[in-house]
């Protein structure tokens, strides 16, 4: 009997329990049917204005800077005093250097150097004549900024000269505000003579005055690499011979160099193009390109020539790029990594999110008027997995031969639909459910 009683008492736990769960599970079917119905019919949105950015399509390549290059050498004992700086221009039989018998004279001469540039500065000073005023200050502020910039990178020379030219507006608004100030420059100018004065006497006559044999830049970098590519011939090298590069640098320098004379303003930078990147680089193009080691921002440079491999089944083409500007970074490059811009695009950044077709088959965007969504087109010039780039329209006549990264109907659809384009700041909806022309939204 008391078996029996256990067995019923099992029985009822067993169909409660059941119960319950039956109880949880239409629950949990009731709550899931309602959450749907409630996505399926909610107005909420979530959106983002339209604003404008640009985007670069760059690639980095490792190259190699070529120069016409001419080393200096010097057999002597003496301690060189340098007349010129890096990148400065030199004349044929121009002075390059003064060798002095011991570093206490090449001191002074530096010294009296910097000297000799202050009072040259000051001269300048006394003639402000028709000077405005907003633009020196536009002008201290520029070089204010530069000089700043240029604190921290261990550019010293390039410290000296920004300073110069800051110390020189700086005098020349003195000026410009009283001129009573020019008596204390005439002053200062006539304590400086003094002083250079004395310095020559302190450190004597050269042992020797070191020339120029050709016309050309200056640099006193020497590394070992100046004639390792033909200067005539580097537009016509090949990846083959690019490739044995690294195998011919020899980076002792050659002995008894105290500098080189570049006596062509053009260089070059060669460097390999990956295959599938061939056909973004056309001869004749101008590209951005900034070295990756400098402080110098993007230079200009013109694709002279893109030689592919005499092997068959090779992967990359050699590209060769040309320049005509330099200073004291650029001349100093050699192998370098570049990054190279090939193209840009500007135009109304839209989320890939966004994106709809209408019944004409447009893309376009659907957008908050109110509490309205409206359906505008677009235009896409870039297309990323996040993003879209899109720009006005092309005239009519350009379409033909422009067509952007989207649908485009035939001409006639074309003047049918009148829908309008995404404007800057229009409220794009990136997130929403079931949207139309027309449909009532709320944020």
């Amino acid at each position: 009997m008391a078996d029996y009683q256990k067995r019923k008492r099992r029985r009822k736990i067993r169909k409660r329990i059941i119960r319950i769960i039956l109880l949880l599970f239409l629950t949990a079917v009731v709550l899931f049917t309602v959450y749907q119905l409630y996505r399926a019919y909610d107005s909420t949105i979530i959106t983002e204005p339209a604003l404008e950015q640009t985007v670069y399509d760059v690639i980095n390549v490792d190259g190699f800077a070529v120069r016409s290059e001419n080393i200096i050498t010097y057999s002597g004992s003496g301690r060189l005093a340098y007349a010129v700086e890096n990148a400065q221009r030199i004349e044929k039989d121009g002075v390059i250097a003064y060798a002095y018998s011991n570093d206490q004279s090449v001191s002074l001469k530096r010294k009296k150097d910097d000297i000799i540039t202050r009072i040259t500065q000051l001269e300048s000073v006394e003639h402000t004549e028709g000077t405005d005023p907003a633009a020196l200050d536009k002008q201290i502020d520029e070089r204010l900024v530069n000089t700043l910039s240029i604190i921290g990178t261990g550019d010293t020379e390039g410290l000296r000269s920004e300073t110069n030219q800051l110390l020189l507006l700086m005098n020349k608004r003195q000026v410009v505000a009283d001129e009573s100030n020019l008596i204390a420059i005439s002053d200062r100018i006539a304590e400086l003579q003094k002083e250079s004065d004395r310095l020559s006497g302190l450190m004597g006559n050269p042992l020797e005055t070191l020339y120029s044999g050709q016309a050309g830049y200056f640099s006193v970098d020497v590394d070992g690499c100046e004639n390792l590519v033909d200067f005539s011939t580097v537009t016509k090298m090949k990846p083959e011979q690019f490739a044995l590069l690294p195998e011919k640098i020899d980076e002792e320098i050659p002995a008894k160099a105290i500098g080189k004379v570049i006596d062509d303003y053009r260089w070059y930078f060669v460097f390999e193009i990956p295959i599938e990147r061939l056909s973004q680089f056309r001869v004749g193009s101008s590209m951005k390109v900034k070295f990756s080691d400098t402080e110098t921002g993007q230079v200009t440079m013109d694709l002279v020539s893109v030689n592919s491999s005499d092997s068959a089944g090779k992967g990359s083409a050699l590209g060769v790029l040309r320049c005509t500007e330099i200073n004291e970074e650029l001349i100093s490059l050699r192998r370098e990594t570049a990054r190279i811009t090939l193209s840009s695009h500007t135009g109304l950044r839209v989320s890939t999110r966004a994106v709809h077709y209408n019944e004409n088959n447009r893309m376009g965007v659907y957008t908050v008027v109110g509490n309205i969504a409206t359906f505008k087109r677009i235009y896409p010039v870039y297309t990323s997995d996040n993003f879209i780039i899109c720009s006005d329209p092309p005239k009519k006549e350009e379409e033909a031969a422009e067509e952007p990264q989207g649908s485009l109907p035939p001409a006639d659809e074309e003047e049918q639909d009148d829908t309008p384009y995404l404007k800057k700041y229009d409220e794009v909806i990136v997130e929403g459910k079931d949207l139309r022309d027309g449909k009532i939204v709320k944020g």
